[in-house]
């Protein structure tokens, strides 16, 4: 990818300006596989859905970070977390700050959790669970269906989809 072309949450482009700086941000994320059904959530405004977790804040570790981003967009108490499953590297671009971001994410599978009944904190508005049968890319966000893809050739034991 270009390095001056960002994605928003909205799946579009967005060119940086020359003069604006680019922050690095590590990220994690975690995937919930329940009765071949996959957790995924919807930002508030947005049509795509996307894996829950996030911004890790200063000083926190993989584990802390994803505990507190699961809690906070799925209602999900996280007991333990897996494996790694994978890591990439995005440029994207958050309106709502006004950055630009190199993010560093991390994937993990979850092993044991719990989900509360609450209301949905900050900006999500659903989260669902998506059989994994014939699993349709199309409303999921750009930037998270390669990770996506790689956990169904997983669970499907190499196999193309």
């Amino acid at each position: 990818m270009n390095q001056d072309i960002f994605i928003d949450r909205k799946n579009r482009k967005v060119i940086k300006p020359e003069d604006r700086a680019v922050e690095d941000r590590n990220s994690v994320y975690g995937f919930i596989i329940e009765s071949e059904k996959l957790l995924l959530v919807r930002a508030e405004g947005f049509d795509k859905w996307e894996i829950p977790g996030g911004g890790q804040e200063e000083n926190e570790d993989d584990f802390t970070a994803l505990k507190r981003e699961m809690l906070e967009e799925a209602n999900c108490e996280i007991r333990e977390i897996g494996e790694l499953i994978g890591q990439d590297q995005c440029n994207f671009y958050a309106d709502d700050l006004d950055k630009y971001f190199l993010g560093k994410r991390r994937y993990y599978l979850v092993k044991k959790y719990t989900f509360i009944e609450k209301p949905l904190q900050n900006e999500i508005e659903e989260n669902k669970m998506f059989p994994l049968s014939k699993f349709d890319f199309s409303f999921v966000r750009i930037d998270h269906r390669k990770i996506i893809r790689k956990i169904l050739l997983q669970k499907n034991g190499g196999e193309n989809d």
